[in-house]
């Protein structure tokens, strides 16, 4: 992982693409209007493919399937309703692994489709890994040398890329000398209502922490924008930090100290891996991608 202490724009491509105006329904067939072969994106959460997230996985896994006249196709229901035949005959799963679990990986592998797991997770399987643990680490570390002591979290769910975000911040507090049962975890899901209600609960804790980890870029957003409102000044009483680097990071005050993922490269390279296991017949192969420490304002000295 890499740190850019100067950072103060998204890096070149990292506004926010729709998603494709066409996006097959592969529960129907495994090949589109124009008989090219369907690649699924597995997504069991579809009132998230409006994410930032979402929509640069999609934009990397589109800018592969394109190159090998190949169909993007998101499916929102977990294998075992698949309709029968659909795993044999479609090209390649990109999993999307939150709401899965090794049951669903396991009925994909006996369906004898090519797939991959998109970012760390509790899931068997070849993956596309995002240097998650080492971000969060390199993150943490950042607070703890501005002499911070006092952190809460505002995390999306319990497993898989969550949980390893939170396991290695965690224990990067602990070796410090920080108790992981003294971080509060504000879970959300997600979603924005909850997000709000986090970041209104944030400012209830007792003692206020002085450090707080969105788990996304919008979880962040929301604890910023709350402690302002507030009258608590950010960074000066309050440092934030966020994951992703989405648009907005370098366009808020101040401009939010986040990790830069690289979710459109991750989409590619998930693509391409089924592909060519398609093609040759062969196992997809597992690939990790560098992340970026982006060092901007949201982040002080501890008060």
């Amino acid at each position: 992982m890499s740190t850019d202490p100067t950072a103060s724009t998204p890096e070149p491509g990292s506004k926010r693409s729709p998603l494709p105006e066409k996006l097959t329904n592969p529960a129907a067939h495994a090949q589109d209007d124009d008989g090219r072969e369907v690649v699924a994106m597995l997504l069991c959460e579809p009132y998230k493919s409006s994410s930032y997230y979402v929509g640069e996985l999609v934009r990397g896994m589109t800018s592969y399937l394109d190159t090998v006249n190949a169909q993007l196709s998101i499916i929102s229901t977990p294998p075992a309703k698949w309709p029968e035949g659909f795993g044999e005959r479609c090209a390649g799963v990109l999993v999307i692994p939150t709401m899965l679990g090794v049951e669903d990986i396991e009925l994909i592998q006996d369906m004898g489709c090519p797939f991959v797991t998109i970012a760390e997770s509790a899931l068997p399987g070849p993956a596309i890994g995002l240097e998650i643990a080492d971000a969060a680490m390199q993150l943490t570390e950042l607070l703890l040398d501005c002499g911070h002591r006092r952190f809460a979290m505002v995390s999306g769910h319990e497993n898989h890329t969550d949980a390893t975000k939170r396991r290695a911040i965690l224990r990067t507090l602990s070796a410090a000398g920080v108790a992981p049962d003294d971080v509060p975890d504000l879970q959300t899901n997600y979603d924005p209502i909850q997000a709000e209600r986090a970041a209104t609960d944030l400012l209830k804790l007792t003692p206020r922490p002085t450090a707080v980890i969105g788990f996304n870029d919008d979880l962040a957003v929301h604890a910023l924008t709350t402690a302002q409102h507030a009258g608590i000044k950010v960074p000066e009483e309050m440092s934030i930090a966020g994951f992703n680097d989405g648009p907005s990071a370098a366009l808020l005050f101040p401009r939010l100290t986040t990790v830069r993922l690289s979710i459109a490269a991750a989409g590619a390279a998930a693509a391409r891996s089924v592909w060519l296991a398609h093609r040759d017949g062969s196992t997809p192969e597992s690939k990790s991608l560098a992340s970026t420490l982006v060092i901007r304002d949201s982040v002080a000295l501890a008060p």
